[in-house]
């Protein structure tokens, strides 16, 4: 539940080389991915309001994947 202003400030300073982010709206959502491109390269495919889709490249093995972060509320009604 922090500010798009206030992600640009915190995000940079936590030892990462790249980050994405979905910021949240009112109280819903919101999340990060943090990652260093020595050991995997990232790029965002989709964003958005409480999903984003990245193509993950491991240079190591020469291996593509794709992932998916997904906030779903805690309480059931909110689910669907």
């Amino acid at each position: 539940m922090v500010k798009d202003k206030n992600i640009i400030k915190i995000l940079p300073q936590m030892g990462f080389d790249n980050f994405e982010y979905v910021a949240p709206t009112n109280h819903l959502g919101g999340f990060v991915v943090l990652w260093n491109n020595g050991k995997i390269h990232a790029s965002p495919l989709l964003k958005e309001p409480r999903a984003i889709h990245m193509l993950v490249h491991d240079p190591d093995k020469a291996n593509n994947s794709i992932l998916f972060g997904i906030y779903a509320p805690a309480q059931a009604r909110g689910k669907r």
